[in-house]
């Protein structure tokens, strides 16, 4: 993984500019093009690394969003308390 952010729920933009090719908006997704990927690409060498392979993962949760940037698809675990 890259690099990830964690939102309040109450403040994530509902309606992103991004478009996702796969998953459910609202629950998982993967992004096409997104502003956070285009912020990441400007703030970081990744992608002279990592060329074409980097992706954008939502995850929306009941109280927060999950945007994670990464080479590998996410693997997401229910733990017990």
């Amino acid at each position: 993984m890259l690099q990830y952010t964690v939102i309040n729920e109450s403040y994530a933009n509902s309606n992103p500019i991004g478009e996702y090719v796969s998953g459910d908006y609202g629950t998982f997704c993967i992004f096409q093009k997104s502003n956070y990927m285009d912020f990441i690409l400007k703030e970081t060498f990744a992608n002279d690394i990592y060329p074409t392979e980097l992706k954008h993962y939502g995850l929306f949760a009941a109280n927060h969003v999950v945007h994670i940037i990464s080479l590998h698809e996410p693997k997401i675990e229910l733990k017990n308390h």
